[in-house]
């Protein structure tokens, strides 16, 4: 018994010392019996304030008056144990969020000799939840927020995008409109000019001295450079307006037609060099729009070679950046770098008329081409050497 006893007596020593819990016993009635330093200070009261007042004392009136210090001592009387989490009250009468549990304890003889009553302050970690929740709720009302305002967006975006559709449309129709009158309304009188000045000059050059030989000869002259233009902008519109369907196309194989169509027997008087890479690799395009691009390109090369007396024109393909490049490279007159960003520009030209014939439209087609396939285009050119053409579909 005297072992026993003084175990008993080092166990309530060592409880009285401990800091974190609130550890105290309650007779039958709730009434504090024994006081820890724990309970000291989570609870705020020394052990002659408090020993002997009921332990509904560590609750807010409201609770009281809801009979719950009541409640938990028949619950723990009924079940042995109880577990709760809750606001209490200090003796400063701050709030402290608690961690109880109530436990009951017996006599030898069986019968209820009081509660074993264990306190945890957790009111930091409330203090984190809580505020851990209202960023959850403040997040989740920004997001439904911003999701309202996403969904005003793709409302206001799909009615814009659709009256531009509408609106492309219409400025479809006009331009098909607008082809329709350009290929009979303009080129009816223009064949008229041309039909009759080769009249004049077949039948009736007798009657016609030298100036007027010339000027008929210019007339007809201008006229065809006029249909040269309407054919230009009538493609130029087609090419805007066309669907694109795709397909794997042989860029090497496309390259050699287009330059055997495009030469042919028309130069017989020039020495053209015509090199085509073996390594060209395919293409996804649409291969009718990739033939009038390469043959524009091709055309454009002989075009400024006609002074050399040996012409070269190189095609192929190299690697950049992980794209494929394609090129087509002359020896011809080249350009001034400085005016590169008009190459590709409707009616702008680079150079006079007399020297090199042209309307203005065909780079500009390319541009066009390459465009409507996700690419670019740009030309290079050194101290009028010659030019290149890049371009990436």
């Amino acid at each position: 018994m005297n072992e026993l006893g003084s175990m008993s007596d080092l166990s309530s020593s060592l409880v009285s010392e401990i800091k974190d819990y609130a550890i105290f016993l309650l007779d039958v009635d709730g009434n504090v019996c024994s006081w820890n330093l724990g309970a000291e200070i989570i609870e705020g009261y020394n052990s002659e304030e408090i020993i002997g007042e009921n332990f509904d004392i560590f609750y807010s009136k409201a609770d009281r008056a809801k009979g719950i210090p009541h409640q938990i001592l028949a619950e723990a009387k009924e079940t042995g144990r109880v577990e709760r989490q809750s606001w209490r009250i200090r003796r400063n009468g701050t709030r402290f969020w608690a961690h109880v549990v109530v436990t009951i304890l017996y006599d030898d003889a069986g019968e209820v000799s009081g509660y074993i009553k264990i306190t945890k302050d957790l009111t930091e970690q409330r203090l984190r939840t809580e505020h851990l929740k209202m960023l959850k709720e403040n997040l989740e009302k920004q997001v439904e927020e911003r999701t309202r305002e996403l969904i005003e967006i793709r409302a206001s975006l799909e009615e814009t995008v659709e009256k531009r559709t509408q609106e492309l449309y219409e400025i479809n129709n006009e331009l098909k409109a607008f082809s329709y009158s350009v290929s009979h309304d303009l080129k009816a009188p223009l064949r008229a000019i041309s039909g009759y000045s080769g009249i004049l000059l077949q039948s009736h050059a007798k009657e016609l001295n030298a100036d007027g030989r010339v000027v008929t000869e210019t007339i007809i002259r201008n006229v065809r450079r006029m249909e040269d233009l309407i054919e230009n902008i009538l493609r130029y519109s087609q090419i805007s307006s066309q669907q694109i369907s795709f397909e794997t196309v042989d860029m090497k194989r496309l390259f050699q037609t287009c330059w055997n169509t495009l030469t042919g027997d028309n130069f017989p008087n020039r020495i053209v060099k015509f090199n085509v890479s073996d390594s060209m690799p395919h293409a996804k395009g649409d291969s009718s729009m990739l033939a009038i691009m390469i043959t524009n390109l091709l055309s454009n090369a002989l075009k400024f070679t006609k002074t050399r007396k040996s012409a070269l024109v190189e095609v192929g393909s190299k690697m950049v950046n992980k794209e494929t490049v394609y090129y087509v490279k002359d020896n011809g007159v080249g350009f001034n770098e400085k005016y590169s960003s008009k190459l590709f520009e409707v009616f702008q030209r680079l150079h006079k008329d007399v020297d090199f014939e042209g309307t203005g439209v065909g780079l500009a087609i390319v541009r066009r081409i390459i465009i409507k396939h996700g690419g670019r285009i740009w030309g290079e050119s050194h101290d009028y050497k010659g030019a290149t053409f890049n371009f990436v579909l």
